[in-house]
């Protein structure tokens, strides 16, 4: 919409010439430099009014707008405006001031009512939206309960009982290792699975450590000139040698039972009937042993060393003398 200058200047201070005022004193002064005294309106209050179309059918136009408008501060800015000047009580309104001033009063009724509705509608749909994640996060509190620190005290229980194992059998807890993994997996949602992880990290840990150990570790057997036969560990250090126990155990097969009577199977449950077998168990720190030869046949002998602090079967050999 184009408003000349001029055309907006003699709506905008049609009133002008209606201020009364005297040609002395502060009066001349106050009409010089307070224009907003000689002026009515506003220039904006001026545009709001030649805008609107109070007769259109278009609720909308009748307050000043080209488009709906759901700010219910601007409804209310352009219906005070306009309502100001088609008010019949005003003197200088128009002589359609009163169906103007229904018009608009009606127009602004019905945007004002529109806008309110749509304004709760969102809000109420916002509300539901966190009525609802309230619900579901007390739902998952109450399913949860006071067992959250039951939970918390039992992993705290496992991780320290790992660590202990760890302290005793590997000789460090690693709990630095923990912390990484517990770290990465992110906080408190994540603990159990970062508990579980670091058992079957440990697990890996004492794996690899018995297997150096039983890789250091190495059985040694002697026939004797009197028809003992030595056994004896090798590789162990002293700390390890205080805590090994050495089990010994001897399988006698005679010769006769060597030859062959049938078929297979015939053969087999001879050489079960006739072997026999005897365990020796050694107390602690002992890895050296003499054992008595098989004089009438072929002896077998199975030689296991388990470190009994730390579990670690630091040998499971079987020889035949």
């Amino acid at each position: 919409m184009r408003i000349s200058f001029k055309h907006l200047t003699r709506h905008t201070c049609r009133a002008a010439s209606t201020i009364p005022f005297k040609r002395h004193g502060n009066d001349i002064f106050r009409v010089l430099f307070c224009p907003h005294r000689r002026c009515s309106t506003t220039p904006l209050e001026q545009l709001i009014i030649n805008a609107a179309q109070w007769d259109a059918s278009n609720y909308y136009h009748r307050l000043g707008f080209c488009e709906e408008v759901h700010d219910l501060q601007r409804i209310k800015e352009h219906y005070r405006i306009l309502a100001k000047h088609y008010h019949p009580d005003n003197p200088n309104a128009p002589p359609n001031a009163k169906v103007a001033f229904q018009s608009i009063k009606e127009a602004y009724e019905h945007v004002a009512s529109n806008t309110k509705k749509a304004t709760d509608g969102n809000k109420m749909d916002e509300a539901g939206f966190e009525f609802s994640d309230q619900v579901r996060r007390k739902a998952q509190m109450r399913f949860l309960g006071e067992g959250v620190g039951l939970f918390m005290a039992m992993t705290v229980v496992f991780i320290y009982i790992i660590s202990k194992h760890n302290r005793e059998r590997l000789g460090a807890r690693y709990l630095w290792d923990f912390l990484l993994i517990f770290l990465i997996i992110q906080f408190f949602p994540r603990l159990l699975a970062a508990a579980i992880l670091y058992a079957c990290h440990t697990n890996y840990l004492v794996s690899l450590a018995e297997s150096k150990e039983q890789a250091t570790t190495s059985v040694v057997v002697e026939r004797r000139s009197g028809g003992d036969v030595s056994i004896r560990l090798d590789g162990l250090t002293e700390e390890v040698k205080e805590k090994t126990v050495l089990q010994i155990t001897i399988t006698h097969v005679p010769l006769s039972s060597k030859a062959s009577t049938g078929t297979a199977v015939e053969d087999l449950n001879t050489l079960t009937a006739t072997s026999t077998s005897t365990t020796l168990t050694f107390d602690r720190g002992v890895t050296s042993v003499s054992v008595p030869a098989n004089s009438g046949g072929v002896a077998e002998y199975r030689v296991r060393a388990v470190d009994m602090k730390r579990g670690f079967v630091l040998a499971d050999r079987v020889l035949h003398v």
